[in-house]
């Protein structure tokens, strides 16, 4: 009954209509791994599934934050989710002593604080596109399963059809979404400006952060003749920056979880721990990429 009534939805779809001399608005977001706990040496928790929340509220926040003082007037927001929203079981040895969620918990922990993201953002821009990659962790490893069995896929659509059901009820803010699912390809391109430039977004697995030797550089060359983007954007690595090559602009974004050697490291220095980038947002003309900046956990807290 279910499956039935979701196939009689109209999938959510606002199409962009850029004004010229007006931007689009970019949010890239990956690794968020619902369901992982993180401790420090000292046994204190520094990351769990109860932080989801408040990471994409932080997010949310500042993303708007820097799109006002980019100080442009906007048209579109593309919402772009790397993958690996989920942290999945049995991905490595040994997963299930860092766990503190199980796989339907990790979805379900995920589910209202991306809807909320979607609908900050749909009351503030004229049109929001949700470009949206599966990741490595939310592969369900099985036998003779495809590459769509993905728990990320999963909750993306689970989104999407909540979002349906609210365009149905004429819900105004829900109106102003389109969707774009990545599944089995390990890469999703999408139109930017209308389809003045064009954007490609990767989980970022099959590729590496940097192109400092030939080989990688050579990765992103193909890419490049490939698909002739303007944009593009991976995660997985959980380190940020861009990627230093001829070719257009590269993001690699981090992840909200720390890494333990990472914590460990860094022990007591608090500076350090709050400068760490977890998101990149961006403005984007006719004419390609405007300012560019990090998020990143100088001023989140949790609640």
């Amino acid at each position: 009954y279910l499956v039935h009534e979701f196939q009689t939805l109209d999938w959510p779809r606002a199409d962009q209509q850029p004004t010229p001399d007006r931007e689009d608005w970019v949010t890239h977001m990956t690794d968020l791994h619902a369901g992982d706990r993180v401790r420090r040496e000292d046994g204190r928790v520094v990351y769990s599934t109860d932080d989801i929340p408040d990471v994409v509220d932080h997010i949310t926040r500042r993303s708007l934050a820097l799109a006002d003082k980019h100080g442009s007037e906007y048209d579109t927001s593309h919402v772009l989710w790397g993958g690996d929203f989920v942290t999945g079981e049995g991905v490595y040895e040994g997963q299930h002593e860092h766990l503190d969620a199980w796989l339907d918990e990790q979805v379900d922990a995920l589910h209202r604080p991306l809807k909320d993201q979607l609908r900050t953002f749909a009351e503030e821009f004229d049109t929001v596109q949700v470009v949206a990659m599966i990741g490595n962790h939310g592969k369900i490893r099985a036998s003779g399963v495809t590459g769509r069995v993905n728990a990320d896929l999963l909750l993306y659509k689970s989104i999407r059809n909540t979002i349906a059901a609210l365009v149905d009820e004429d819900i105004e803010w829900a109106q102003r979404i389109n969707f774009i699912l990545g599944e089995a390809r390990a890469y999703r391109n999408f139109e930017l400006r209308g389809g003045k430039l064009s954007g490609h977004l990767r989980h970022g697995q099959n590729r590496k952060p940097q192109a400092e030797t030939s080989a990688r550089e050579l990765d992103w060359k193909n890419t490049l003749m490939d698909h002739d983007f303007d944009l593009a954007y991976i995660g997985h690595h959980h380190v940020s920056g861009r990627i230093p090559w001829g070719g257009p602009p590269v993001f690699v974004t981090g992840s909200p979880k720390p890494g333990g050697e990472f914590v460990d490291a860094i022990g007591a220095s608090r500076s350090a721990r709050d400068n760490r980038e977890i998101a990149h947002v961006h403005g984007v003309s006719d004419d390609g990429l405007t300012g560019s900046f990090p998020i990143d956990t100088r001023h989140y807290a949790r609640s």
